[in-house]
């Protein structure tokens, strides 16, 4: 008789601790689930820096370590997947004329930088010719010059680089598409302390 009403006992707690248990979960759910959807504005965000860094402007990026971080915040053109072989980005597609001369991409709609500017074929356009432009004296002009003759618009969502010399396109190192990273046009682009907006 003592057994069972010891087993009756156990029974009955663990049977007391699983509804104890349920009560405390469902209490507990909806407070989690309430701060989850509630953003907070304002705060501090804390971020790891890689040493040796000393620009996030694309254009003015140098040191390897900004690779890094330029890659993360930065889209470009045209991407490499992990076997090294060309793929879409902000560029949807893209031909090459026969000559070789004119490589024409189609831009990827509805992509906007974080500042809410569109990207389009005149962000590409400013992109490429603030780079290419000597008084800005960015050190990504030195591949590209010799490569890049012009950037023409040819509708908001195409835009077609002139070479100075046949390419194979995006693939070719001369294009310059596959490390091209951009930026938005309407952020200010006084020196090196100009404000970063970017794709993304």
């Amino acid at each position: 008789m003592r057994r069972e009403r010891r087993l009756f006992r156990k029974a009955t707690m663990r049977r007391f601790g699983l509804v104890l248990l349920a009560a405390i979960m469902t209490a507990a759910v909806p407070t989690w689930m309430a701060a989850a959807q509630t953003p907070t504005r304002g705060g501090t965000l804390r971020i790891g820096w890689t040493p040796g860094a000393k620009t996030l402007d694309p254009h003015y990026s140098v040191e390897f370590p900004e690779r890094y971080a330029c890659y993360l915040i930065f889209n470009t053109l045209v991407a490499l997947d992990h076997g090294f072989n060309v793929v879409p980005e902000l560029a949807r597609a893209w031909q090459v004329s026969p000559d070789g001369k004119r490589v024409t991409f189609q831009l990827q709609r509805g992509v906007k930088f974080h500042d809410g500017t569109d990207f389009n074929a005149e962000a590409v356009k400013w992109n490429l010719e603030r780079i290419l432009d000597p008084q800005n004296k960015s050190p990504q002009r030195a591949p590209l010059e010799p490569a890049i003759a012009s950037v023409t618009v040819v509708d908001p969502n195409t835009v077609a680089i002139d070479l100075k010399k046949p390419g194979r396109g995006p693939s070719s190192s001369s294009s310059g598409c596959a490390t091209l990273r951009l930026r938005s046009s309407g952020s200010p682009t006084t020196g090196r302390r100009a404000s970063r907006t970017w794709t993304g």
